[in-house]
C-alpha cells in the first residue's frame, strides 16, 4: 500500500506541526481499522505532518515517512486481540492510558486523533484544555458491545451511549466510518463532522496474478468464482452466505465459493466443516492473507459478496470492491446504502434466500453483472482515488484546528 501526489499543484499544509494517533488496536494488521490507521499516517506524511502512533504491542513493523511508532507493554504476554471487546483490549486499553499521558507530559502535540474508544481514554487523559481531539468513529460502541449477548441488555448499553455521547461531545472533530454520520449529528448536533472515503488502491486492478492464483487452489478453470474476504464474525452473515452455497451449489456446478479472512487455521477447518463435505471440492476456506494479495483474490472473483447481516458503518473493503471492475453483491441493509445503491451493486435481502437467487441472477445474467462492475469503477475512478483521500485528510485536520481553538477561547471565556 502506498501513497501519491498530495494534489497536483498544492502544498502540504502540514510542515512542522505533530500528531498523536492512538489506535487501540494490532499495528499492523491486515483488518479494517489498521489498514485505515495506515491510509491515515501514509496521508499525514504526504502533508508534511510529523506523527506518532501509540498502539498495542501486536503487529507487524511498517515504516512511514515522518512517523514514530509506540507501542504499550504486554503483560500479560498476549499474542493477538479479537476483533470487538475482550478482557485483554480491556487490560491493554488501560495502559494505553498510561502511555498516552507520559507522551502528553513529554512532547507537544497539536491534533490528537483517536479512533474508536480511544476517543474516551483521550477525553480524561486530555482535559479540555489540551489539543484538539478528532473522534475516529470507526463503529457505534453501542452496537458493537450489543454483538455479545452479556452486552446487550439494557444496563450495559445505557453506559456504552453515555460514554459514546462523552466520546461525541467533547471532540473538536468526528470522522466516521460511511453511514454513521446521522449518528453523530443526532447525538451531538454542534459538532463537525464527516465521513470517511477510502482510497481503492490501484493494485485492486490488475488480473495478472488471477490464474496463477486458481491454480495454486486448485480451482477448475470452468468455475465461476464468489468471493467473500473479512472476518468471519457473526454480524458479516458469512453463516447466510453458506448456507446460501448449500442452496445453490447442489445444482450449480460451475459455482465455486472462496472464503478469505479466517483468524486461524483451527477456524478455517471450522468452516470447512460447517460446508460440509459435499461442497469441500468447490469451497476453498483460508486465512487472512496480506494486502498485498488482495489484488489477486479479487480478480479471481468473478462475484465479491458482502453478505452483512447487521450494523450501520459501511465496509472498507467494498472501496475496494468497487475499484475492481468486478460485480457487487451485498445485502440491501443500512450499512451497504451508505454508498450502494442499485447501480452499483445488486442488493438482496439479507437472507440465505436472498443471496442464493442474487447469486444465481449474476451468473445467469452476465451483462447485468458488467454494468454494475463498470458503474463501481466509475464511482471509484471519480470520488476514491488517493489524491481525494489526502485532500479530505487535510480538511479534517484543518477544521479540527480552527474547532480546538473555538472550544478553547469558549472554555476561556467561561
Amino acid at each position: 500500500m502506498t501513497g501519491g501526489p498530495v494534489l497536483a499543484g498544492a502544498e502540504p499544509g502540514g510542515a512542522g506541526r505533530r500528531a498523536l494517533l492512538l489506535a487501540p488496536q494490532p499495528f499492523y494488521a491486515e483488518r479494517g481499522t489498521p489498514i485505515a490507521v495506515r491510509y491515515v499516517l501514509e496521508a499525514l506524511s504526504a502533508l508534511g505532518w510529523e506523527a506518532d502512533l501509540l498502539t498495542f504491542p501486536m503487529g507487524s513493523e511498517v515504516a512511514i515517512d515522518q512517523v514514530r511508532i509506540h507501542r504499550v507493554g504486554n503483560p500479560l504476554r498476549l499474542a493477538t486481540v479479537p476483533v470487538g471487546f475482550s478482557f485483554g483490549k480491556l487490560a491493554l486499553d488501560a495502559l494505553l492510558a498510561r502511555d498516552l499521558r507520559r507522551l502528553l507530559q513529554s512532547r507537544h502535540y497539536d491534533v490528537i486523533h483517536a479512533v474508536e474508544e480511544a476517543a474516551l481514554i483521550a477525553t480524561f487523559v486530555n482535559g479540555r484544555s489540551g489539543p484538539p481531539l478528532i473522534y475516529d468513529m470507526a463503529s457505534s460502541l453501542p452496537e458493537s458491545l450489543a454483538e455479545k449477548p452479556l452486552f446487550s441488555r439494557w444496563p450495559v448499553q445505557a453506559v456504552a451511549r453515555a460514554m459514546e455521547r462523552r466520546m461525541l461531545s467533547r471532540a473538536s472533530f468526528v470522522i466516521c466510518s460511511a453511514g454513521l454520520i446521522g449518528r453523530v449529528r443526532r447525538m451531538a448536533p454542534g459538532v463537525p463532522a464527516r465521513e470517511w472515503r477510502f482510497p481503492a488502491p490501484p493494485g485492486a486492478r490488475t488480473d495478472d496474478a488471477a490464474p496463477a492464483l486458481r491454480e495454486e487452489l486448485g480451482l477448475d478453470p470452468s468455475w465461476r468464482i464468489a468471493l467473500y474476504g473479512g472476518n468471519f464474525a457473526s454480524y458479516q452473515g458469512v453463516g447466510m452466505l453458506a448456507e446460501a452455497a448449500h442452496r445453490l451449489m447442489s445444482r450449480r456446478k460451475d459455482l465455486a465459493l472462496v472464503l478469505v479472512g479466517a483468524a486461524d487455521e483451527e477456524e478455517a477447518r471450522a468452516w470447512r466443516e460447517r460446508l460440509g463435505p459435499e461442497l469441500a471440492p468447490r469451497v476453498r476456506v483460508l486465512r487472512r492473507q496480506p494486502r498485498e494479495r488482495v489484488a489477486s483474490f479479487t480478480a479471481l472473483a468473478d462475484i465479491l459478496v458482502s453478505p452483512r447481516s447487521s450494523g450501520t458503518n459501511f465496509p472498507l473493503k467494498l472501496f475496494d470492491y468497487l475499484a475492481t471492475g468486478k460485480p457487487i453483491l451485498a445485502t440491501d441493509i443500512e450499512a451497504h446504502r451508505t454508498v450502494l445503491t442499485e447501480e452499483l451493486a445488486l442488493l438482496v435481502p439479507p437472507s440465505p434466500a436472498g443471496l442464493a437467487r442474487g447469486l444465481e441472477l449474476l451468473l445467469d445474467e452476465p451483462a447485468r453483472g458488467a454494468r454494475l462492475a463498470a458503474a463501481g469503477r466509475a464511482f471509484a475512478t471519480r470520488h476514491l482515488s488517493w489524491p481525494r483521500f489526502v485532500a479530505l485528510v487535510n480538511e479534517v485536520y484543518e477544521a479540527a484546528l480552527v474547532s480546538g481553538a473555538r472550544q478553547q477561547a469558549a472554555g476561556s471565556a467561561a
